[in-house]
């Protein structure tokens, strides 16, 4: 007996498309869920101290060279190098890279 597709666990964890703004604000606008904001540019121009805010918020040890570690190790270059390794599970099947 085969099984329908409607019983398979899919790739990818099902959301509501919004617009950006609709769902930033169904984050933020929560008052049940503890949140910290982070925007992406904010961490390009001042990525030790906006990590290092978001390791404080998540209880995570803050010394600088683990800061400087993490974002070291994070790194769209390291990342895709580690990538051309060992291809990423989350990455969708339709596309050449992850990253």
């Amino acid at each position: 007996m085969a099984l329908d597709d409607s019983s398979r666990l899919k790739p990818q964890v099902e959301q509501r498309l919004l617009t950006w703004s609709d769902h930033v604000l169904s984050w933020v606008d929560n008052p049940d869920i503890p949140i910290h904001v982070i925007r992406y540019e904010d961490m390009k121009t001042d990525s030790h101290r906006i990590f290092s805010a978001a390791a404080r918020f998540l209880r995570l040890p803050t010394d600088p060279e683990r800061i400087d570690h993490a974002l070291a190790s994070s790194s769209f270059e390291r990342l895709q190098a580690q990538e051309d390794e060992t291809p990423f599970r989350e990455r969708n099947p339709r596309s050449p890279r992850f990253f």
